[in-house]
């Protein structure tokens, strides 16, 4: 165990009775800092946006880092989520970044930040006017559609958020890269989606859809698409037909399936050669 990781694990019980820990464990996190590269100081950083003891897939990580304009540079022979994931692991190797918990086949980590490494990660991005943080008490996410009047959106993560119906004027976000609407309550996808012209994730998981419009077919960056099938070989197949000729994507989930369907899926996704991740998971019930 390295000295850093450590004052880390020792921090909580031993604040009250250290004084100088705070300024040991600053410094200690500057050092490391200060040797990362540019490119995983803002991966670092982007932890700073979300809730202390926030803990976050490292597929999800990923992805959002790829939506991001200069978070993920592409190198020889390497995909950008190669990269990306050669950027999480250098931040887990310094212990920068913790494993809280991994799934039983190994293929999903869960990761997040100590508390008080939080803290100093957050005032270092507020400093650097990284992000800003808007706090709301209202219950109404979109307000006269005012947020999406900002036409140079790139993100927008509703996941678990109370969202009936999709503004129509997301459709007219034509840089929006990552679009997530898991958790919700969401029955349609606007038809105007065709118009995401750059939109590369989509996540549509748990919701109350039970199709894709065809005018996902426009959207031929689509990298990343995750959706759930609700119990039914129609919607399964609707899915597929409608994704099939997206020659871009290289990740592929879809959940809540039977075995029926898994079987049916398969012979559209043998076809799919340019895919690089496909998951395809059982109901539960």
């Amino acid at each position: 165990m390295s000295e850093w990781t450590e004052l880390l694990d020792n921090f909580d019980d031993e604040i009250g009775k250290t004084p100088f820990l705070i300024e040991e464990v600053a410094r200690n996190f500057y050092h490391n800092y200060d040797e990362l590269s540019s490119r995983s100081r803002l991966c670092l950083l982007y932890f700073g946006i979300f809730p202390k003891d926030c803990l976050f897939p490292d597929a999800k990580l990923v992805k959002l880092w790829i939506t991001e304009e200069n978070f993920v540079k592409e190198e020889v022979a390497k995909k950008l989520e190669q990269v990306a994931e050669i950027y999480l692991n250098d931040l887990i190797n310094r212990n920068l970044v913790q494993v809280s918990r991994i799934n039983y086949d190994g293929t999903q980590r869960m990761c997040k930040v100590h508390g008080f490494l939080h803290h100093i990660i957050t005032a270092r991005a507020k400093w650097q006017s990284f992000f800003q943080i808007l706090k709301r008490t209202t219950s109404r996410l979109v307000e006269d559609s005012k947020m999406l009047s900002f036409k140079l959106l790139e993100l927008l993560d509703f996941e678990n958020a109370p969202l009936d119906d999709l503004p129509n004027e997301v459709g007219y976000l034509s840089v929006l890269k990552y679009l997530s609407l898991r958790n919700t309550n969401i029955k349609t996808l606007l038809k105007s989606v065709g118009w995401m012209i750059n939109l590369q994730t989509l996540d549509v998981r748990n919701t109350s859809m039970r199709e894709l419009p065809i005018h996902i077919r426009k959207v031929r960056k689509l990298r990343h698409l995750m959706a759930s099938a609700h119990h039914s070989k129609s919607s399964a197949l609707g899915v597929m037909e409608e994704i099939e000729k997206l020659r871009q994507l290289r990740w592929l989930s879809i959940s809540k399936l039977t075995t029926d369907m898994i079987n049916t899926l398969c012979s559209f996704i043998e076809k799919m050669n340019h895919l690089e991740s496909r998951s395809l998971n059982l109901s539960n019930d």
